[in-house]
């Protein structure tokens, strides 16, 4: 640059050696950023051995982002036990010692065996839970593998510019061994690291120092002057003091603290209710839907329902009213749509009109309490009592059916024992059901189960072959049947009536029963068309929201994730694909002059990358040659990062829908009620037990008036006659 010379002297390589800073030191800077990790296990005012690399754990440095990546794959006790552990390694305590003249001078410390072994206990515990998963298993140890190849490739990055021994090719098996080593192992011995412990001997502290000119002392490395005979000593180790002062026992130091707080979460997502765990956590009900839409899809599945229940206690209340003979006119069948419709109301009518969201949601406000409830769990017997009410029907339309052919067997069996199996099966159904639900923890509808309880709650088995098999199939083949029967039927009537029609001889009696024949089928009819509507709708948005959930869960790794430990294959990007714009990414070597785009490495490709993601930059500024990419332009390869917004699509099932599957399902109770409750023989009812008269009284009564008028009249004209004669 013009007019700026290079100093004469050389900036020495290691300024501790050379009396520029003491080894042992406080931070000059405390906090998140010099410290984003480490500072939650650190004293702000204590001394560390640093040396030459304060710079571990800094934002954007290899270490912070192997911590950032532990937090991701562990609970919060486990990835704490190890960040802790680590940042004692990296920047060891120092305790303030005496020399051999009589000066207070500080020394690094070492770990603790009785410190050690805490470690090594709940790393253990860790891994046994971890393994217990075998999907979390898998993660753990591909992430671990990832972590220790970008470790290897850091170590000799270190040994290219420090002149360092270049670290071994460890084997596959060895490259992501973190379990701790036995806690009486030796310190800073070469001889006894084995080429598989490599790794681990470089984030646990168990490296020599290499002390030479133009190689700068690293904090992590074990302290050179230090006994070698354990790495973790009971009780103190020897410290030779460097220039000759001396030989001093350093007692060795445990970790102040082991438990970090929990992460911030972002939102929509929330922390966990319990204590000690780091991990986010969906709201109740998941965010899909803005609290107006919610209100909305409320408003659906409530109005059909409530009015509902005053159409059939209605009808119930007429059958009481009108008497034991009066109420045995209408079909058992029909009776029992009608009760069973009360029974829903009570079971999720209600409920979800005074409960709304904390039915399903419970008092917590997240998905852990999701469907705990008892009111909940009595709630997921809905379907069911959809199910009676479509078998009760059918059993009506197969004894119509039966009637109609003469089918005198089948009308027999229909008529004393339809309206037993219409509630008995459903009944059986929901027992298995409430057997079978709730042990989803881990299977393939899990996300789904807690996804769908809002202010409605469903049974949560643990897949969607056994939800088929217990719920979806009866409704397919029960609208089925009912469709067959209702066309079979109406053609029969719609026959009928045409020769009746053509006949003189048409009774009012035969007029009643084919309007109550019609009535029935277009009841029918109508419920099966709201049960299939109900149905498809329910599978369709079930299927689209568990599209959402999973899709929001990436949402969330992703925000967590280092970035050069994402698992691209759960993005589902294509080779060539863009991801973000320049102005929108968030991380680049050098500035993106275009888009990110996605280009994963070829099977063949040896090129360290730290990530998949690309953009074109001008690398002319650092001497290098652009290269034409597979989009045809000009790129210098540059990697780059983008917002998680921009990665993970996330689409909710339209709300319309979701209106409409409310709707349906609430107004299938109300058929009943509106196709009967206001039937002429129930107005009479009323009529009579106000003390109305009905219309055919008053007809009679108007009648009995003129005839008694028209008498009146005539006799007296015969004895006007009289009187004038």
């Amino acid at each position: 640059m013009p007019g700026y010379e290079l100093p004469e002297e050389a900036c020495p390589t290691s300024r501790s050696d050379n009396g520029y800073v003491d080894a042992c030191r406080p931070f000059e800077y405390f906090g998140e950023y010099n410290l984003e990790s480490c500072h939650e296990f650190l004293d702000s005012e204590g001394y560390y051995h640093q040396a030459d690399t304060s710079y571990w754990d800094k934002a954007g440095n290899d270490l912070n982002g192997f911590f950032k990546q532990v937090k991701s794959l562990m609970s919060l006790e486990c990835s704490s036990n190890l960040v802790s552990f680590v940042c004692n390694t990296f920047f060891r305590p120092c305790v303030e010692v005496t020399d051999a003249s009589g000066e207070s001078t500080w020394a690094p410390s070492l770990t603790c065996e009785s410190d050690c072994e805490a470690f090594t206990t709940v790393w253990d515990e860790c891994i046994v839970d971890i393994g217990a998963d075998t999907t979390k298993k898998a993660n753990f140890d591909d992430a671990m593998r990832q972590l220790g190849t970008e470790q290897h490739e850091a170590m000799s990055t270190l040994a290219a510019f420090s002149k360092r021994d270049f670290p071994p090719a460890i084997p596959e098996e060895g490259m992501h061994q973190l379990a701790p080593f036995r806690c009486d192992v030796t310190g800073g011995e070469m001889g006894d690291i084995q080429a598989e412990d490599w790794y681990k001997a470089f984030m646990l502290g168990r490296l020599p120092s290499k002390h030479a000119d133009g190689v700068p002392v690293y904090s992590h490395d074990f302290p050179e002057g230090m006994s070698k005979k354990r790495l973790y000593p009971e009780e103190s180790s020897l410290f030779t003091l460097p220039n000759d002062r001396g030989e001093v026992e350093v007692p060795c130091s445990s970790r102040s603290s082991t438990l970090a707080k929990a992460r911030d979460c972002p939102e929509p997502f929330l922390k966990p209710t319990e204590d000690g765990i780091d991990s986010c956590v969906h709201p109740c009900p998941v965010p899909a839907f803005s609290d107006a839409e919610y209100d909305l899809m409320w408003g659906f599945a409530v109005i059909p329902g409530v009015m509902g229940f005053f159409l059939n206690g209605f009808m119930a209340a007429t059958w009481v009213v009108g008497g034991a003979v009066f109420m045995r006119k209408t079909p058992l069948a029909l009776r029992s749509c009608a009760v069973v419709g009360l029974l829903y109301n009570l079971v999720e009518t209600f409920p979800v009109l005074f409960l709304k969201t904390d039915l399903a949601c419970g008092d917590c406000g997240t998905n852990e309490c999701t469907g705990e409830t008892k009111l909940c769990a009595i709630n997921r017997s809905s379907p069911y009592l959809l199910m009676a009410i479509l078998l009760n029907l059918m059993t009506l339309l197969l004894t119509l059916f039966a009637d109609l052919g003469q089918r005198r067997k089948l009308s027999k069996f229909v008529k004393e024992k339809g309206t037993g199996l219409a509630v008995l099966i459903p009944f059986l159904l929901m027992l298995l059901g409430y057997a079978i639900e709730g042990n989803d923890n881990g299977s393939a509808n899990e996300v789904l189960n807690t996804a769908r309880h809002s202010f409605t709650c469903s049974m949560r088995f643990e897949n969607m072959f056994v939800e088929w098999v217990l719920v979806w199939m009866h409704f397919v083949w029960q609208c089925n049947i009912i469709t067959m029967l209702v066309i079979y039927i109406a053609r029969r009537i719609s026959k009928t009536m045409s020769s009746v029609k053509s006949s003189a001889a048409s009774s009012s009696g035969s007029n009643e029963m084919q309007k109550s024949q019609r009535r029935l089928v277009q009841m029918a009819a109508m419920i099966a068309i709201l049960c299939v509507i109900q149905m498809v709708t329910n599978i369709w948005t079930s299927q689209t929201l568990d599209s959402w959930t999973e899709a929001s869960n990436l949402d969330l790794k992703c925000q967590f994730e280092e970035y050069r430990f994402r698992k691209w294959d759960a993005y589902g990007f294509t080779e060539g694909q863009k991801i973000c714009e320049a102005a929108d990414v968030t991380w680049s070597r050098s500035p993106c002059t275009d888009a990110c785009y996605y280009f994963p490495p070829a099977e063949d490709n040896t090129e360290f990358s730290e990530t998949d993601l690309k953009c074109s930059a001008d690398v002319s500024l650092f001497g290098g040659e652009a290269e034409e990419d597979g989009l045809g332009r000009s790129s210098g390869g540059i990697d780059c990062d983008c917002p998680c917004s921009k990665m993970v699509k996330q689409e909710a099932p339209p709300v319309s829908v979701l209106c409409l599957s409310y709707f349906a399902q609430s107004f299938i109770v109300c058929i009943v009620g509106i196709s009967l409750g206001f039937k002429n023989e129930n107005i009479k009812v009323w009529r009579k037990k106000i003390g109305i008269p009905d219309e055919k009284s008053q007809q009679s009564t108007r009648a009995s008036s003129r005839k008694a008028s028209s008498v009146q009249s005539s006799v007296l004209s015969e004895v006007q006659s009289e009187v004038k004669k």
